[in-house]
């Protein structure tokens, strides 16, 4: 099993100078893990499971990625998956549901380039 620190400062240099010079556009430790951890989740993991989707699942042992308790992670972690699956034809709206829960204009560039660059 593979194992890589997020928090560590090599981390930060993943991210292209241009972004990484701006205290504005920079991303916690925290929201640039949750971002790459949504790398590894569907389109499943973004909206309720209904009565039928429990049942099947707790009969088959399928489980579905939890939600984050912080609602502002939760938010991020939603951008990031529609992001990724939708590329330039997502909803504006999640963008200014990210700024509504305080994230900047250049740390939502900062999202899209480290999907990007994870990629």
């Amino acid at each position: 099993m593979a194992y890589r620190n997020f928090s560590e400062p090599t981390f930060a240099g993943t991210l292209p100078t241009s972004l990484s010079d701006n205290d504005a556009h920079r991303l916690s430790p925290l929201e640039r893990t949750t971002v790459l951890l949504s790398m590894h989740d569907g389109r499943c993991s973004l909206g309720q499971a209904g009565r039928f989707d429990r049942v099947i699942g707790a009969l088959f042992g399928i489980t579905r990625p939890s939600r984050l308790a912080d609602v502002r992670l939760e938010a991020l972690r939603r951008y990031a998956v529609l992001l990724r699956l939708e590329g330039d034809a997502i909803d504006p709206a999640e963008a200014a549901g990210l700024q509504g829960l305080g994230f900047g204009a250049g740390q939502i560039l900062a999202v899209k380039a480290l999907l990007s660059h994870a990629m």
